[in-house]
């Protein structure tokens, strides 16, 4: 498997933190590298199964059937009345859970959306990555299969170290027998 520089340096800053888990605004890349950018460099690891995240309902909106339900008759609904507060909160478009009101406990919002999700009620528009972690398969890769080549200044001694620091614990059955 193949990584990319800007790959490799995000492998490199989350094997800096703590059990390899790290909220994915603590893993910076370098200055100019977008929040957007890390967050697709954090897919991208994902989908080779290298890291693993948590993501988060950023931005949801009404679906036509959604729209529908607001406009019946409220006593007669199958909807708790958090439910009916979230759709009708997103009734003014495109919104945050942020932006719920506020009778809604903000514990319970993200809960709400993936339910309301589930029965095509709202559709999610947009989902944040929230935390990551390096996965078995990924700690494996970097053990056992990753064999750095070339000249790159972009990666710095500090990271070297954290790699070394990686290579000098031992492994894990779990990192050992996932592939």
């Amino acid at each position: 498997m193949e990584i990319t520089t800007l790959e490799l340096k995000f492998l490199m800053r989350l094997l800096a933190q703590a059990n390899y888990h790290a909220p994915l605004s603590q893993i910076s890349l370098n200055a100019k590298t977008s929040a957007a950018q890390r967050e697709t460099v954090c897919r991208q690891l994902g989908h080779k199964g290298l890291v693993a995240y948590t993501e988060v309902i950023s931005r949801f909106g009404l679906t036509p059937g959604g729209r529908l339900l607001l406009n019946l008759d409220n006593r007669n609904l199958l909807v708790t009345p958090d439910e009916l507060l979230t759709l009708k909160s997103a009734a003014t478009g495109h919104l945050s859970p942020a932006t719920i009101h506020p009778k809604v406990p903000a514990q319970s919002r993200q809960r709400l959306i993936q339910t309301l999700a589930s029965r095509k009620l709202v559709k999610i528009s947009q989902k944040q990555i929230k935390d990551v972690w390096l996965t078995p398969q990924g700690q494996h890769f970097l053990r056992f299969q990753y064999s750095p080549q070339g000249h790159d200044p972009a990666l710095t001694l500090t990271m070297l170290g954290d790699y070394l620091k990686f290579m000098r614990q031992p492994a894990t059955p779990d990192s050992l027998n996932s592939k």
